[in-house]
């Protein structure tokens, strides 16, 4: 299920009506990012779209 839906935290999806797996949950920044001037190579990696269980760069 790829749907762009907020997850709840038990990983159930509003949108889909489903409960999606760790592997297909992509992570997308928030609205703190503008406010967030941390330049440490996790915090870079992260400013950028990613699924879950990829390895950052």
């Amino acid at each position: 299920m790829i749907c762009g839906g907020r997850l709840e935290p038990t990983s159930y999806c509003p949108t889909c009506g489903g409960t999606v797996k760790l592997e297909d949950v992509e992570m997308r920044p928030g609205p703190g990012l503008a406010a967030d001037t941390r330049k440490d190579q996790v915090s870079l990696a992260l400013r950028t779209p990613h699924r879950m269980l990829d390895p950052i760069p």
